[in-house]
């Protein structure tokens, strides 16, 4: 069950931000106020250190940063929409 490494990544920026940052569409970016943004990653595949590194090249400076584990209603209902997509 790989959906059980999947993590939401909290990143507010000293800056505020109009949009996602490129590069960081791939993570399911999330806009979810003026400064902070939310990603989703799998935490057996992909390491913070490469989500900061994208980060990095956008110029923005981090304020804040936390992560969060998916948790088990989370992960039914992600497993339950990708059977309807099927």
């Amino acid at each position: 069950m790989k959906k059980l490494d999947l993590k939401d990544l909290f990143l507010t920026f000293e800056q505020e931000i109009d949009d996602i940052p490129a590069g960081l569409e791939n993570y399911n970016a999330e806009k979810i106020d003026d400064h902070q943004i939310k990603l989703n990653y799998h935490s057996n595949k992909v390491s913070v250190q490469d989500i900061l590194g994208h980060v990095a090249t956008t110029g923005l400076k981090i304020r804040d940063i936390s992560t969060q584990e998916s948790d088990l209603e989370d992960i039914f209902l992600n497993f339950t929409s990708e059977k309807k997509r099927a």
